[in-house]
């Protein structure tokens, strides 16, 4: 288990992988960006927009190098934060996506990946974060970094009430109805709105490099 405090103090590039793009904080200039992902030419249920990194894998990696460098002067620390239902075998593809990109060198000490629930909820306190893939909605309960409890619904049939029944019920549960709720704000999502408070992509770094 990794210490998800140190490792992101230790980062100097944060990568979110989302629904949509891959969002990058390049803490060495301050600088936020991002990488569209484009999908297929038919839309596929529940497989995410990330696997076409692979299938268009030279274009993402020159995109990714291009914004970051591959100079052997250049050596990045990479915390990659990824959807809530990832697989073994998915983490692991990343983990070679972004070693393909900017150097086998990067996996050795240089390379950490947490949940995006992980990386949303302030550190050294209780709360709930709420996201999205495009297999699930996921809310989990997370303390100082680590996920305690969560929750998966088929984002297909997942509907807002139970969403609050989810964050309700967390709250009869570990008695302490002041836990907030946060959800990211890296792409809008209905269902989420309101639902507690947004955080932007560079707040999620701020509160973590403070």
């Amino acid at each position: 288990m990794g210490d998800l405090g140190r490792d992101f103090r230790r980062a100097d590039t944060l990568l979110w992988f989302g629904n949509e793009a891959i969002h990058i904080w390049d803490e060495r200039k301050k600088t936020e960006s991002c990488i569209q992902l484009l999908g297929p030419d038919e839309w596929i249920p529940y497989v995410p927009k990330y696997y076409y990194i692979w299938e268009e894998g030279e274009r993402y990696r020159e995109e990714l190098r291009g914004l970051l460098g591959t100079s052997p002067l250049n050596k990045r620390r990479i915390l990659a934060a990824t959807p809530e239902d990832i697989t073994v075998m998915e983490a692991a593809a990343i983990e070679d996506f972004i070693c393909a990109a900017l150097g086998g060198g990067v996996r050795y000490g240089g390379l950490s990946l947490y949940s995006q629930s992980q990386l949303l909820c302030p550190p050294g306190s209780s709360a709930i974060a709420m996201t999205r893939s495009c297999r699930c909605y996921c809310a989990s309960l997370v303390r100082d970094g680590e996920i305690v409890e969560r929750l998966l619904l088929d984002v297909n049939d997942c509907t807002r009430d139970e969403l609050l029944r989810a964050v309700r019920d967390f709250h009869s549960r570990y008695h302490d109805n002041a836990i907030e709720v946060y959800y990211p704000q890296t792409e809008e999502d209905w269902l989420l709105m309101g639902l507690g408070a947004p955080v932007e992509f560079e707040g999620i770094v701020e509160r973590w490099a403070g």
